[in-house]
């Protein structure tokens, strides 16, 4: 399935075109970078939903939002 839904194909196939020249380990660091900026983006979320969270509680409750409740549960059981 295509995520790109607001870009022009021709602007597709050459993005597509830049990541198939890059090595694994490119690619690994590109994934890398991209999912810490999405942590920074919910986590900036979460900040502006609850503006009295502590740096602790916006971790806890990013944490929460990523993982099943047993998941979360089992890592955090005096949550």
């Amino acid at each position: 399935m295509d995520m790109m839904l607001d870009t022009p194909p021709e602007v597709q196939r050459i993005y597509y075109a830049m990541l198939a020249e890059k090595t694994f380990s490119e690619r690994a660091l590109l994934t890398q970078a991209l999912s810490a900026r999405a942590r920074l983006v919910s986590q900036a979320g979460i900040r502006a939903q609850y503006p009295s969270y502590t740096e602790e509680e916006v971790k806890l409750e990013y944490v929460k939002r990523i993982t099943t409740r047993e998941e979360f549960n089992a890592l955090f059981p005096k949550a």
